[in-house]
């Protein structure tokens, strides 16, 4: 009785599945084939092997320095320090810039599936991901005794200095702490937003009159500088504001 009892909930559970799946293959179908989508698996998978090569140079490193520090043995590292170097040189390439190299493979993919220029919407991308980036900090800095004495020129009559605090403005700056992991939901964005802007304005293919001695070539390159601004300036009123409002 138990067994054809569990044959019984063995079908029914199968029949189940079975109707699952053909209730959901189409959605999924439909997801599969969205361009956005299928530009993001791109990317992804293109960007496979860059992320193996920075996890293995983090893993000899791994090897090589911290797990025999544990143990107290540091001839290894001591040994093997040009290898440490090579290490970090690849780290550094590969997942200390992941996200500046991803937004390039989100517009070089995103081109490719609005069939535009692949090279030009993976610079719009990476160039747009920069001015995201870039900003200004404003910060009071507390002055130590010796630091006062040093600005007690200031207080003689060129530049009027009251205050034990100086105020520090650091303008034009890039957030290098953003090209690693930290800035890769940020390069997702910037890169799908600035992309998109640019090969929507490229594919109405917009005339510009040329003089007929302009090479053809000259004149080609001339039609992406209107998409190409409308992006870049598009990204940068937005990070302007951004960092207004935060």
């Amino acid at each position: 009785i138990m067994v054809i009892e569990f044959l019984i909930i063995g079908g029914k559970m199968n029949n189940f599945i079975v109707n699952t799946e053909k209730m959901l293959s189409p959605i999924a179908e439909k997801i599969t084939n969205k361009k956005l989508l299928i530009a993001l698996r791109n990317s992804f998978a293109g960007f496979i092997p860059i992320i193996m090569i920075g996890s293995f140079a983090l893993f000899l490193n791994l090897l090589i320095v911290d797990v025999p520090a544990r143990f107290g043995i540091t001839i290894i590292a001591e040994r093997l320090s040009w290898l440490i170097v090579i290490n970090n040189l690849v780290f550094n390439g590969t997942l200390g810039v992941v996200s500046l190299l991803f937004v390039f493979s989100i517009g070089f993919n995103v081109a490719k599936v609005y069939e535009v220029e692949t090279l030009g919407g993976a610079l719009i991308a990476f160039s747009s991901f920069i001015i995201s980036l870039g900003g200004s900090i404003v910060n009071n800095l507390a002055l130590s005794r010796k630091g006062q004495d040093l600005l007690e020129g200031l207080k003689l009559g060129v530049i009027p200095f009251e205050s034990e605090e100086i105020q520090g403005v650091i303008l034009e700056f890039l957030r290098g702490n953003y090209f690693d992991t930290k800035g890769y939901f940020g390069a997702i964005i910037i890169g799908f937003l600035s992309t998109i802007i640019f090969c929507k304005i490229s594919k109405k293919k917009w005339k510009i009159n040329f003089p007929s001695s302009m090479p053809p070539a000259v004149g080609e390159t001339f039609l992406s500088v209107i998409p190409a601004l409308t992006s870049l300036y598009t990204v940068a009123l937005l990070t302007y504001g951004f960092n207004k409002i935060t």
